[in-house]
């Protein structure tokens, strides 16, 4: 299947007409793979291309095929390499929460496993620390725990080629690259008035991919600490509203999430846009 449309084979091939078939660079090859439905091939040439540090030119080019390469499955099978056995399942994560007069950016990396984690770690290529600001936390569960790594940026994770290293307790290493594109959402999260919210979608989604998963968090304030008193998520049917009344009066804070999800694969990569704001309930 030729998943590429005339338009953009046009533009790059008269972008590049110059040196297109003159050598066999990592670029060429990652169009020529993906014009062939090769999407690991592409994949793989993408990496290649990222780790010349490219121009700002080469590095739009790149998000455009890296956005071709997610239209045929949403990313899962343009990587192959399974997890660690030890790994149940990874999450890397976007997150940007607008709260009244500030935005907040950070970059979080979910590890679910059996075996104890003892290092998580993301650095952007060639070895670039993303944040000096991170905090490493453990999920319990009966099952598995799920362990995170936050960091707090000062402004959103830049598309590029970054490197996900997690170590266990055995000091069992596994690593893999992550791409990560500069694509706008497809459906935003907005205030509409006091007590609601709207979910508007600005451009066609991927069939391959899941909805966007829309999270309601409330929280109250207790002992010097914000503490989640009630929290679900919607798969589409999503609501405009906080749908509980039995919260007492109190102030509050909600949060309302909108997470879109796409593979490379079997990582999950996500992007997350959070809105929240102050919440009262009076007694009236």
């Amino acid at each position: 299947m030729r998943i590429l449309t005339t338009t953009l084979l046009l533009s790059s091939f008269c972008s590049f007409a110059g040196t297109w078939f003159e050598e066999s660079s990592p670029l060429n090859q990652a169009h020529e793979k993906l014009l062939d439905n090769d999407l690991k091939g592409s994949f793989d040439s993408i990496i290649q291309v990222w780790q010349s540090e490219p121009t700002q030119y080469v590095e739009t080019h790149l998000n455009e095929l890296l956005r071709k390469t997610l239209e045929n499955d949403c990313g899962k099978s343009i990587a192959t390499e399974p997890v660690a056995p030890w790994i149940h399942s990874i999450i890397v994560k976007r997150q940007s929460v607008q709260s009244p007069g500030r935005t907040v950016s950070r970059a979080i990396v979910e590890v679910s496993s059996k075996s104890e984690i003892k290092n998580i770690r993301l650095t952007r290529w060639p070895d670039s620390v993303i944040s000096k600001e991170s905090s490493f936390e453990i999920v319990e569960s009966d099952a598995r725990n799920t362990y995170r790594i936050s960091y707090e940026l000062n402004q959103r994770l830049p598309s590029g080629l970054y490197r996900l290293e997690v170590n266990n307790a055995n000091n069992q290493p596994w690593q893999q690259w992550v791409v990560m594109g500069e694509s706008p959402n497809k459906e935003v999260v907005r205030w509409e008035a006091t007590d609601s919210w709207a979910v508007d979608r600005v451009a066609a989604l991927n069939p391959y991919c899941t909805l966007p998963m829309l999270t309601v968090s409330v929280y109250d304030y207790v002992k010097d600490e914000y503490v989640r008193v009630w929290n679900q998520d919607y798969e589409g049917n999503y609501p405009t509203q906080l749908p509980i009344n039995e919260l007492k009066p109190d102030r509050y804070v909600i949060a309302v999430g909108l997470t879109h999800h796409r593979w490379q694969g079997p990582v999950i990569i996500e992007d997350q846009q959070v809105i929240s704001k102050t919440y009262d309930i009076s007694s009236e």
